[in-house]
């Protein structure tokens, strides 16, 4: 099962969630990675799977957009107010159970306050993240990597190989 579990939506900076699956993959490997665009069509349906895998991952990593929290949905609410959001309930699945949560800001995005999320969502503000930007993703990688290792703690070398080869050459 999956360690790290990454968190996104498709419509608000995406290319980050797709470069960081590379790069933690190629760290962590491949099975210790779950992006929902890698998960294979006509396999269990999709909430209990999001659960499953959540509650199974050592770290979550919501991916957090410019767009993040304003984005709407087909009622014309603000998406992550919308109990059945993907990109919510993950999270809150998370914070639930007790996951290492680290919010990967995108772009110059910031950490949402408070007061600005769902009930469910709060635990979520005052978290420390990390930053991912298009022009400085090469040392942003690296970080996000670092984070992910320390977070994860002592590696399991028979699972996941030597990591810390990789985050040397990434930083």
């Amino acid at each position: 099962m999956s360690e790290i579990f990454i968190n996104y939506r498709n419509d608000d900076d995406r290319f980050a969630a797709l470069l960081a699956d590379d790069r933690l993959r190629t760290v962590f490997g491949d099975d210790n990675v779950f992006r929902d665009g890698r998960w294979p069509a006509g396999s269990a349906p999709f909430p209990p799977e999001l659960w499953r895998r959540v509650c199974a991952s050592r770290v979550v990593l919501p991916f957090i957009g410019k767009r993040w929290l304003t984005l709407r949905g087909g009622s014309g609410g603000r998406r992550i107010d919308e109990p059945r959001d993907f990109v919510r309930t993950g999270i809150e699945a998370a914070l639930a159970v007790g996951k290492r949560v680290v919010p990967v800001l995108l772009n110059g995005a910031a950490m949402p306050s408070a007061a600005d999320l769902p009930p469910t969502l709060r635990g979520l503000a005052g978290r420390r993240g990390v930053r991912l930007g298009a022009r400085t993703s090469a040392a942003d990688l690296a970080g996000l990597v670092q984070r992910v290792a320390e977070s994860l703690g002592p590696i399991d070398r028979d699972r996941w190989g030597h990591p810390e080869t990789v985050i040397t050459r990434t930083l």
